[in-house]
């Protein structure tokens, strides 16, 4: 609790979504209140990754979700949770397609 109590490091992430913080590193009331429909593919990536490390941490546990933007009432994703999650598939997808077309390139420029 000392860690997200008011004034302390941590407190930007008490009791809302900061989650943006975590990628663009403005940890200020204001940053935490970016939406993440503003991150760029690659931002949500690393929001992406930080949710990843949490909720693979021995330490950390998740107690719940809050509720509106990304989870409706009973705990289920909403739209906006979804069009995240299409984004960072997008985002999979293109990054692969580029790297098959280098290994491609590169196969090619060695025969």
């Amino acid at each position: 609790r000392d860690y997200y109590a008011e004034g302390s490091g941590y407190s930007v992430f008490a009791g809302r979504d900061a989650s943006p913080s975590f990628t663009t590193g403005n940890f200020t009331k204001e940053g935490s209140e970016q939406d993440l429909d503003e991150l760029t593919a690659g931002q949500l990536v690393g929001v992406d990754g930080w949710r990843k490390f949490y909720a693979d941490h021995e330490t950390y546990r998740q107690i719940g979700v809050l509720c509106c933007d990304y989870y409706d009432e009973d705990g289920k994703p909403t739209e906006k949770l979804t069009t995240v999650w299409e984004r960072l598939a997008t985002h999979a997808a293109m990054k692969k397609e580029k790297e098959r077309a280098k290994a491609s390139a590169a196969a090619e420029k060695d025969l």
